[in-house]
């Protein structure tokens, strides 16, 4: 998948920026979300891409899926038309929450499907998505909040 298609502002929340340990996530996702910390992780592939190792943890991940400690949920979405196959870009989320905060996916995958149809960043989108994924409002700010006055 060309490198535009997933680039800029539009893709990027906090989750995929913040890697500082003291407030990002990457990397931490499990660690946290089996400490309590974290309610919800998101991650992302291009499902017509095969790749080793890949960039979802499912093999991570699944296992407290079946001892129903986590809930899981994917969808893959259509991206622009790519020129050369006539065929969309696709890409795929999977998320998986605490078992009892399962009502963030929904919701969470709500927000990405609306902002597909928003041709311009759109900060509101992305606070909520952060929101969902359990940072607090202090990382928050510290993200998007540094340069106001």
């Amino acid at each position: 998948m060309p490198e535009n298609v997933l680039s800029g502002d539009f893709w990027c929340t906090m989750e995929d920026q913040n890697t500082d340990q003291e407030f990002g996530h990457t990397g931490r996702e499990l660690e946290l979300m089996l400490s309590g910390a974290k309610p919800l992780s998101m991650f992302y592939d291009d499902p017509d891409e095969i790749i080793h190792p890949p960039l979802i943890p499912e093999f991570e991940f699944d296992p407290y899926v079946e001892k129903g400690l986590f809930k899981k949920a994917s969808r893959i979405f259509d991206l622009a038309i790519n020129p050369k196959t006539g065929k969309p870009y696709r890409i795929r989320y999977v998320l998986y929450a605490l078992a009892g905060e399962e009502w963030r996916m929904p919701a969470l995958l709500l927000t990405k499907e609306i902002s597909l149809k928003v041709k311009m960043p759109n900060e509101a989108i992305d606070r909520i998505v952060s929101t969902l994924l359990g940072y607090s409002e202090q990382e928050i700010e510290a993200h998007f909040g540094f340069g106001r006055s």
